[in-house]
């Protein structure tokens, strides 16, 4: 295990959907492994995602996999957990439904679960949404302890992508955890939900415009705003 100390982790999370598009993987391809091995840094890969929109021709290329969970939904909103996290947060960002806070909770489940299965030596941990492109990623990023995209934050923190050390990374994988303790809260959205969490563990975080990355529809479509 030691010989992580000197690796990148990076988690991938999320419904697999932009890897079923070649346009995606290349961009990952192109400004995460590619730029990483050109720069002699070793890096891990962990995956957790669900059956929903699942394609495993372009996961396959992923370099480097260490773990690949793939979990039952209909599993998943079964569990205790899940279920007393939809009861216990509510976010009021006008026109997210019931769907959207169930969609919610059920990353958190999956970031949760994936969380327990990651060594806590690597010497940097890069946890992202995998339906997404990759736009622009400087990897001098790598340096910093703690860092996430500026766009899409929405007045808080972008939730879909950082970069940052174990004890940050545990703050964000594990909000299950503090959902399920903490009764009756209330957010806009969860990109404040994750600020409030932050600023709660005087957390330094560092917004750039140095990483931009694009939601991928299910159909391929690039979403450019949230």
């Amino acid at each position: 295990m030691n010989e992580n100390k000197n690796k990148l982790c990076i988690i991938y999370w999320g419904l697999i959907r932009g890897f079923k598009y070649e346009k995606t993987y290349l961009t990952h391809k192109k400004n995460i492994y590619d730029k990483l091995n050109n720069q002699k840094i070793n890096f891990d890969v962990y995956i957790i995602t669900n059956e929903k929109d699942y394609d495993d021709i372009y996961i396959n290329k992923i370099p480097n996999v260490v773990i690949l969970k793939i979990l039952k939904i209909s599993n998943i909103r079964k569990n205790e957990k899940y279920i007393k996290s939809l009861k216990n947060i509510q976010y009021t960002t006008p026109g997210w439904n019931d769907i959207f806070q169930e969609n919610i909770s059920l990353v958190n489940y999956n970031k949760n679960f994936i969380f327990k299965l990651i060594p806590s030596n690597y010497k940097k941990y890069l946890a992202m949404d995998i339906s997404h492109n990759i736009e622009k990623l400087d990897i001098k990023f790598f340096n910093n302890n703690n860092c996430v995209p500026k766009k899409h934050n929405c007045n808080g923190y972008n939730p879909r992508f950082l970069i940052s050390n174990y004890d940050t990374l545990k703050i964000e994988l594990t909000k299950l955890e503090y959902i399920i303790n903490n009764k009756n809260l209330i957010f806009h959205n969860p990109e404040m939900f994750l600020k409030y969490l932050f600023d709660k563990n005087n957390i330094k975080i560092i917004e750039t415009d140095d990483i931009i990355i694009n939601r991928i529809r299910t159909n391929g479509e690039i979403l450019y705003d949230l």
